[in-house]
């Protein structure tokens, strides 16, 4: 398992490296070893441009779950964008979920999955494709859009 607690959006390329070496040295190495299956989880903090993340949240929230919530002592509910994207051979799945940041006042928090099983993986760069491409059908499908500088992305929702 690799593990990248602290990385940036432009620390990016650097973690796709590293994975890719990685894999090109220790398959070999496992002699016979077949990947049938992975698992990916990525876990970021977004900025949004306009400052509006309740609001945003809000428009995807559940009344009645709201009402509930916020009638019991001790608790206060927050609405949660939770969706799932998979192949139309159940192969491939990538779920998100997008709540309101904990440590960023007006921003969000993105939570993706991802699980692979196929019975012969595709190349880094297939697999890697089909990533990014499936990210930004997500991106459409909550109605984020970026906005990148030197050190960080924001989001416009």
């Amino acid at each position: 398992m690799l593990n990248f607690p602290d990385m940036l959006n432009i620390d990016h390329p650097i973690f796709l490296e590293i994975v890719q070496r990685s894999l090109e040295k220790l398959l070999p190495a496992l002699g016979g070893y077949e990947r049938h299956s992975y698992t990916l989880n990525s876990n970021y903090h977004m900025k949004l441009l306009d400052g509006h993340a309740d609001c945003y949240l809000a428009r995807h929230g559940s009344r009645e779950i709201e009402v509930v919530a916020n009638g019991l002592a001790e608790t206060e509910y927050r609405p949660t964008i939770g969706f799932t994207l998979r192949s139309k051979d159940e192969s491939r799945v990538f779920r998100r979920i997008i709540e309101k940041s904990e440590i960023s006042e007006n921003g969000l928090f993105i939570s993706n999955y991802i699980f692979v099983s196929l019975p012969t993986l595709t190349t880094f760069d297939e697999e890697k494709d089909w990533i990014d491409r499936t990210a930004a059908q997500a991106d459409t499908v909550a109605g984020i859009s970026y906005q990148e500088d030197n050190a960080d992305d924001y989001a416009d929702v």
